[in-house]
């Protein structure tokens, strides 16, 4: 091992010699692979203690190698200077907008690492559980079954899973929920709910995705939840962790699906719906499994009782029995019944009994071997009694490819207007052939949506399916590109074609409500993406891709924006269209660089140069060569990175994109800054400024004041450092960059601390404080640091 060898290219032989990658490494550690590729390029030169720990327990270090590895960590903390901070450059990539050199507004934090642990404060209460419905009725024995054994676990601080199984439409999400109602008491830490589909058609939800969103519910931001399930259980356990939480599993498909879902400690309690016996969770976590059968006469009886009145179901008693036999006494077809009654006051039972006897159902058990009776004939009862227009969007809302549906999805499907829409759905929430489980959003109970497919596939033509696919995947990418334009309002714009005929698109007064509906709709957007590549229409695939980079790179849902990517690459090859393939390489090339892998980077940049100049789309060259630029930077190669910043200028100014054109400029003061030449850098970004403010890029003229304070910091010429600094951290606030804003205040601080200002330091780095706890950053660890040696 060599001696004195600096900590980050120590930590790059060391991993290689143990043939990790940045990402499985991150994943063994729980430090983000951002940060690790910060650490070996010497970002970071000194992380604390705990940060090299996990890294060498990670890498299985022999202990001369942790001693090497510990010290060198030691040595660069020793070395690093106030002003090691405020020299570091943003890295969070944005189509366009490119490290260091600002671009459209952002609201939340960027480039952030995975925490180590659970950080303090006081942690959020999610109260995630769906409403406990007012006409549950019946089921007193398993109800107090459920109750006594959580009751009893919560008392005793031990921990407990409860299965709850039946077959489909049985009501164990009814029962569950009613459960978790009752001790949600017991549970003050909070609740949190996932349905994991397991059984739809449309396939189970992902595990990394729910494990993403409890994470985020349990308030860790969504740039510090790790990629893959490992590393994310890990730190779902940690969260949990002394904890007495709530967690509802609905709808699971099997024991894998749900054991990294489970806290790893006691204190918490958790439920689980299937129609599986998951046996294997039974005998490897000790779960107590509760079996829904089909009620009892009297219970099924009192369902109706709840839902229609005792007095109307007393008075004829007759009529009562034979619906309760025709249903077969499950739950979901004496729902559907009592919803045809209630809305039919004036119908005498019997009547209603005389309609479900003559129903021409008929059809074979609907769910195979695990549905003892014919619930279909119930099904086309009650679709039969449609209009025809409500029948057809029942039919064509099986198309949708992730529950739920807004109003403005099923009108596209259906190709007709959101106000014409609208009755069609309360008639068929009206009949209970579709639940709101939100307002405004619309989705089916399994078994009713595989009647609904079922219907879909034999009743009118392909060609009407296809149509209502197209407009409903025209609905999302119109929709998003809107969200985009208000979020980025001066991103080089995409020409989309025009919208098919019948297709409603959510437009956005501003940016707040672009932001809201995205992060609403992006696991349906993601859904809709792959609908569109699997189903042919591979143009709509990479443009929605497209659309949806600036959300999820922003927002730090790095691993949607790698899959879609992923599946824009495909959908552009199977096109063969060079302009879909440009775009596809230069985005799988930004995320290389998020990703800290050059190298990796570069060939996609490469082939994305060539690929623009052989459509002629020369901003398209721009953004790339920008990309180039920090790929050849962060290899060590600054005149080549220089000159890829330069070929970059010339084109945005042949293009007349003024934006670009200041992006670029201040791309090119950070290089000659790089190599030394401060003086050079000074007119060069001031004119970034200029042309950034005229075009009214904020978050780009924050960018280039930051870096105009880092120059003049070089030159020796404080107090102009301090004004650039701040005018950089009062757009960077406007903006509400608030990562951004802090890493400039780091820098500000560390100005006062070289001329001696201890005292204005200090405000500083408490506001860069303030900031980076608010949002659980790591970084606040070393302004703590830095605190400390001003106090």
């Amino acid at each position: 091992m060599p001696e004195g060898m600096a900590f980050g290219p120590l930590l790059r032989r060391l991993r290689l010699d143990a043939d990790l990658t940045l990402e499985q490494l991150a994943a063994r550690s729980g430090v983000s692979d951002r940060a690790i590729s910060d650490m070996e390029r010497g970002v970071s030169q000194g992380p604390q203690a705990r940060t090299v720990t996990a890294i060498a327990d990670a890498l299985r270090l022999d202990p001369e190698s942790r001693s090497a590895l510990t010290a060198a960590a030691r040595a660069g903390r020793r070395r690093q200077p106030a002003t090691l901070s405020r020299q570091r450059r943003p890295s969070g990539l944005l189509h366009g907008h490119l490290p260091g050199t600002g671009g459209d507004p952002a609201a939340g934090q960027t480039d952030q690492a995975a925490p180590l642990a659970p950080t303090t404060g006081t942690p959020p209460v999610p109260a995630q559980l769906p409403a406990d419905l007012p006409v549950f009725s019946g089921r007193h024995h398993e109800v107090a079954e459920v109750v006594d054994r959580l009751t009893s676990a919560a008392q005793a601080a031990a921990p407990l899973v409860s299965v709850v199984t039946g077959m489909a439409g049985i009501g164990k999400t009814t029962l569950a929920v009613h459960c978790a109602h009752r001790v949600a008491p017991l549970c003050p830490d909070g609740q949190l709910f996932a349905n994991l589909r397991g059984f739809d058609p449309a396939g189970a939800a992902r595990t990394e995705d729910v494990l993403r969103g409890f994470l985020e519910a349990l308030g860790v931001p969504s740039r510090q939840v790790p990629d893959g399930v490992e590393a994310q259980a890990a730190l779902y356990r940690s969260r949990l962790a002394g904890r007495r939480m709530l967690v509802l599993l609905d709808n699971a498909r099997d024991t894998d699906q749900v054991r990294p879902l489970l806290p790893g400690s006691a204190g918490s309690l958790v439920i689980v719906t299937s129609r599986s016996q998951l046996p294997g969770l039974v005998a490897t976590h000790g779960a107590r499994p509760t079996l829904l059968d089909l009620p009892d006469h009297d219970d099924a009886r009192q369902v109706l009782a709840r839902r229609l009145g005792a007095a109307r179901v007393a008075a004829e008693p007759a009529a009562v029995d034979e619906l309760i036999e025709r249903c077969a006494r499950l739950p979901l077809a004496l729902a559907i019944v009592a919803a045809r009654a209630a809305t039919h006051r004036q119908f005498p039972l019997a009547a209603i009994a005389e309609e479900l006897r003559r129903a021409t159902g008929g059809l074979a058990a609907f769910t195979g071997s695990e549905a003892a009776v014919d619930v279909r004939s119930v099904f086309s009862w009650s679709y039969a009694t449609l209009e025809p227009a409500a029948a057809r969007l029942f039919r064509l809302l099986a198309l949708h490819p992730s529950p739920p549906a807004s109003v403005e999805a099923a009108a596209s499907l259906a190709g007709v207007p959101a106000e014409e829409v609208r009755p069609l759905l309360n008639d068929l929430t009206g009949a209970h052939l579709v639940a709101e489980p939100a307002c405004g959003r619309y989705a089916f109970h399994d078994l009713l949506r595989a009647y609904a497919t079922e219907l879909c596939l034999t009743v009118g033509s392909p060609a009407d399916r296809q149509a209502a696919l197209g407009r409903m995947i025209d609905h999302y990418l119109h929709s998003a590109y809107a969200a985009d334009r208000r979020i980025s309002p001066t991103r080089p714009p995409l020409r989309l074609p025009t919208p098919a005929p019948g297709v409603t698109a959510r437009e956005f007064p501003d940016e707040a409500s672009a932001v809201a509906w995205l992060t609403a709709e992006r696991p349906t957007l993601l859904a809709a993406l792959d609908a569109a590549h699997t189903g042919g229409s591979d143009g709509q695939a990479w443009q929605l891709a497209w659309s949806l980079e600036q959300y999820l790179e922003r927002w730090g849902h790095w691993t949607d924006w790698t899959r879609t990517w992923q599946t824009a690459m495909r959908a552009a090859r199977r096109l063969d269209d060079p302009y879909a393939l440009a775009q596809a390489h230069r985005g799988l090339g930004l995320i290389a660089l998020i990703a800290g892998t050059a190298e990796e980077a570069t060939p996609h940049l490469v082939e994305a140069t060539a690929l623009f100049q052989r459509v002629g789309d020369v901003e398209g060259q721009a953004i790339a060569q920008r990309g180039l630029s920090f790929a050849q930077e962060r290899q060590g190669r600054p005149e080549l990175a220089l000159r890829h910043a330069e070929l970059a200028l010339e084109l945005y100014r042949s293009a007349g994109d003024h934006s670009g054109e200041g992006l670029a400029l201040n791309l090119i003061a950070l290089q000659r800054t790089q190599l030394g030449d401060h003086d050079a850098a000074v007119p060069i970004v001031e004119l970034a400024i200029a042309l950034l403010a005229e075009v009214g890029n904020r978050r780009g003229e924050a960018a280039a004041w930051d870096t105009l304070g880092s120059v003049r910091s070089a030159l020796a010429q404080p107090d102009l450092a301090v004004a650039a600094y701040r005018r950089a951290a009062e757009l960077r606030e406007q903006v509400g960059d608030r990562y951004q804003q802090a890493q400039t205040l780091v820098r500000l601080g560390g100005v006062h601390a070289d001329t001696g200002d201890r005292q204005a330091a200090q405000d500083v780095w408490r506001n860069a404080l303030a900031l980076l706890t608010e949002m659980q950053h790591p970084e606040a660890e070393t302004v703590t640091g830095l605190l400390a040696k001003v106090s």
